[in-house]
């Protein structure tokens, strides 16, 4: 009885061995159309054509399983298409919403994009720029948060655009934006700013991606043609360019940086969920 008594003592006197959980855990993507995947497809059967008949949507929760390779993490997305339509309501549901899941990291690529641009005066941006940091500010876990990325070549697509030129920032309020961005992340340690908008504006000048060590083929079309949304090949590219922020401020990861073999897993991933 002795030995029970002292057993038992040690045991519940032992400490907790048990490794914590990765911040790879758990992640809960929330966002606008560009995570959402707005008009991004791939086949769901095997054929070359351009615009697959048989095709299944992918949105940015669907690409970074097949990027963030040797682990898997459960993933939950949040990201809405609609976003635009009323940004302060749609974006503290999406964070309710991740908040829910209990996660691990969250990752908000695109989700200050609408509290910046929007049909709006132009003196309103910034204040309502600080209600979207004010949700991110309701998770106090990792947080990868892209900053806003210039798309006003949108405004002039032909025979119609899907933004408008009143719903684009001036040149100096966006650069006070991201500037804001910058200073609220410099004193949250566990905010890491994507920096989409310098990446972007590489690839809209015909830049290819060069990645997570892979340089990426001339010629592949990572923007759609409204000069605003990803294509499938710029949805790998965001996925891998959120894989870079976590490995380099996070915590180290495999990544597969090849797009070509991300999107023959994506392929192959939608092929399988058809049959």
């Amino acid at each position: 009885m002795m030995w029970l008594i002292l057993i038992t003592a040690v045991a519940l006197g032992a400490p907790d061995t048990s490794a914590p959980p990765s911040s790879l855990d758990r992640i809960a993507v929330i966002g606008a159309s560009a995570s959402a995947g707005w008009a991004v497809v791939v086949p769901t059967k095997p054929g070359n054509e351009p615009v697959p008949v048989h095709h299944a949507h992918i949105d940015l929760a669907d690409v970074l399983p097949a990027v963030l390779i040797d682990i898997t993490p459960k993933i939950t997305d949040h990201a809405n298409s609609f976003f635009f339509s009323n940004p302060t309501a749609i974006g503290a549901s999406e964070m309710s919403a991740a908040i829910a899941t209990d996660p691990t990291l969250i990752v908000g690529i695109d989700f200050l994009f609408w509290y910046a641009y929007g049909s709006r005066p132009e003196q309103d941006r910034l204040p309502l720029l600080e209600q979207g940091l004010k949700e991110l500010e309701r998770f106090d876990g990792p947080l990868l948060v892209g900053d806003i990325p210039d798309v006003s070549a949108a405004a002039t697509v032909q025979p119609i655009a899907i933004i408008s030129t009143r719903q684009i920032p001036q040149p100096h309020t966006l650069d006070s934006i991201n500037a804001r961005i910058e200073s609220w992340a410099a004193t949250r340690p566990n905010v890491h700013v994507v920096p989409l908008a310098r990446t972007l504006h590489s690839w809209q000048r015909g830049t290819p991606p060069d990645l997570n060590g892979h340089q990426w083929s001339k010629g592949i079309r990572i923007i759609q043609f409204d000069k605003l949304h990803p294509t499938a090949a710029g949805l790998v590219a965001t996925a891998e360019l959120v894989a870079k922020s976590i490995n380099d401020s996070i915590q180290p990861v495999s990544i597969q940086a090849d797009p070509t073999v991300v999107l023959t897993t994506l392929r192959g991933n939608t092929q399988e969920r058809a049959q």
